[in-house]
């Protein structure tokens, strides 16, 4: 039996996902290694940069919008 991480209608494959949560900060992997569909409908959001692995996808669901926040270094 694999057990499932649910954050906000995004599942995951499994719970070995890194996805921590605390009162001011949140943070995720740098990669994804499994299969991602958000839920219907809903906006989500991912700290960047993003690598989606070889063989693994990132699904946004129909009617629901994704947006990467990434950090712009200015020289």
């Amino acid at each position: 039996m694999s057990s499932k991480l649910k954050v906000n209608e995004i599942e995951t494959a499994d719970a070995s996902t890194s996805l921590n949560i605390t009162n001011f900060m949140v943070s995720n992997d740098q990669a994804v290694s499994q299969n991602i569909t958000t839920g219907q409908n809903k906006n989500v959001a991912i700290i960047g940069p993003l690598t989606i692995n070889t063989g693994y996808t990132v699904t946004v669901a129909s009617g629901s919008n994704m947006v990467i926040l990434w950090q712009v270094k200015f020289l």
